[in-house]
């Protein structure tokens, strides 16, 4: 039997030794994972290029040095696109590790958006009552508040990152 072959894109660098093996002892091995970071290609020197704006989206990942690095959006999306049209060389599925919404990113092969998947499975599991909200940055919790609050759900938010350090 052939392997599969996934690609994993993250919005950050690769690899993602932090979740990385979790998702190989789920697949197993006759899944093979390909890695690719949006940041990948930057230095540490250039990754103030990547800083948001105030008036821009803002999101937080992990660099191969374990540090973490705020990005925003728009600076985002062709450092993106170009990964993610290099893996689809590679690969027969691209699964995003990231919940944000990139509706804007051109691909031939099929991409799992985790939004997506959580949005959907959230409304399909309780259509009224409580959701707690863990909003990796404080500047985020407008745009994710007003994205659930869609679902017609009670939101209880709260601000914890899941990294230590923000460059």
């Amino acid at each position: 039997m052939s392997k599969g072959i996934i690609g994993v894109l993250t919005i950050g660098q690769s690899p993602r030794t932090d979740v990385m093996p979790s998702f190989e002892k789920i697949l197993g091995e006759e899944i093979k994972l390909i890695e690719r970071g949006a940041l990948d290609r930057l230095k540490m020197e250039d990754m103030q290029l990547i800083s948001p704006d105030l008036t821009e989206q803002t999101y937080i990942s992990r660099l191969r040095n374990g540090e973490a690095v705020k990005i925003g959006k728009q600076r985002l999306l062709p450092l993106l696109q170009r990964e993610l049209t290099e893996l689809e060389m590679r690969v027969e599925v691209v699964m995003m590790l990231c919940t944000g919404d990139f509706p804007t990113l051109k691909a031939t092969k099929p991409i799992i958006y985790p939004d997506q998947i959580l949005t959907h499975t959230v409304q399909a599991i309780s259509p009224t009552g409580v959701l707690g909200l863990i909003i990796p940055l404080e500047e985020q919790k407008e745009t994710l508040i007003e994205k659930w609050a869609t679902c017609n759900l009670t939101l209880i938010t709260e601000v914890a990152s899941p990294y230590e350090k923000v460059m």
